[in-house]
């Protein structure tokens, strides 16, 4: 008989060759697998995933990552499903690996990295699409029209200036392979986190997090060539709903191969980042 429960952390051995068959534009090391099945974050909440069992065997997984922050002055429940991976011969019963929370409409539902034979299983449970396009920022795209915003990268410097939501964002986010800047002009500021990622194997920065999408938006042509020579990187990316859809003069727009998706009755696309996902736990 099949059953679904909890997943526990001394199961990550027998689900490790599930989880190697699930296509991935990187490889992923075994250790770094393992992060899906241990706290990441103090936000973050059990349980970190679900099994699909028959008998005593593991014969399907779904990982979740569970964090409880705050977003436009609210409380959040926020999950993201990530690496959902079942034996073949039990394919057809994978649906009950969405069982245990699917009904419950309370919290926000993300999936950054779905496989295509899962996007019409998430919209049929109201799932929207989260993002559509890229939006590229190449490292010679400058401007010249003048302002008094400054950038900077010592992030410890300017903790006075960060709301306690945005410094514990920064604590956070310390351990992983991250890189973090601030824009700012007088107690106006972006404060803004992101991922150097490798796209045909060249070098990006892909932007997870802005504080403030305004003064971004405002000015990152000034500081689009002193972000990538600071990161060493050719281009910023980042998703178009960060940007309210706006294009940016001088980016270049790009489809999303695989959508992120998202359902949610409290937050709208532009609210939702992915500083709490599998970017970070898997290191995409």
């Amino acid at each position: 008989m099949l059953k679904v429960l909890p997943v526990k952390k001394e199961n990550f051995d027998n689900i490790y060759p599930l989880l190697t068959q699930i296509p991935s534009p990187i490889p992923i090391p075994k250790e770094t697998w393992r992060n899906l099945f241990n706290q990441q974050w103090d936000c973050q909440v059990e349980p970190f995933g679900y099994v699909l069992m028959d008998e005593n065997e593991i014969v399907g997984f779904l990982g979740l990552i569970n964090v409880h922050r705050e977003i436009n002055g609210q409380k959040h429940h926020i999950s993201c499903l990530t690496s959902w991976t079942v034996k073949k011969q039990y394919t057809g019963h994978s649906i009950k690996l969405l069982f245990p929370f699917i009904r419950d409409h309370e919290r926000t539902l993300t999936c950054f990295t779905p496989a295509k034979n899962v996007d019409a299983v998430f919209r049929k449970f109201g799932f929207q699409e989260l993002h559509a396009f890229w939006q590229v920022i190449p490292f010679w795209r400058m401007s010249l029209h003048k302002n008094d915003y400054q950038i900077h990268f010592d992030i410890d410097h300017y903790r006075s200036v960060l709301t306690e939501e945005d410094w514990h964002i920064y604590c956070a986010h310390q351990k992983f392979s991250s890189a973090h800047f601030i824009i700012k002009n007088g107690e106006t500021y972006c404060y803004g986190v992101a991922k150097r990622v490798l796209k045909k194997n060249l070098p990006f920065l892909h932007i997870h997090y802005l504080s403030d999408k305004k003064p971004f938006m405002k000015v990152i042509q000034k500081f689009a060539g002193m972000i990538c020579w600071r990161f060493k990187v050719l281009g910023l990316i980042i998703f178009s709903s960060y940007l309210l859809d706006k294009k940016i003069k001088g980016a270049i727009t790009l489809p999303i191969p695989a959508k992120p998706l998202f359902r949610s009755q409290t937050l709208k696309s532009q609210d939702i980042d992915s500083l709490y996902s599998e970017y970070f736990v898997l290191d995409f």
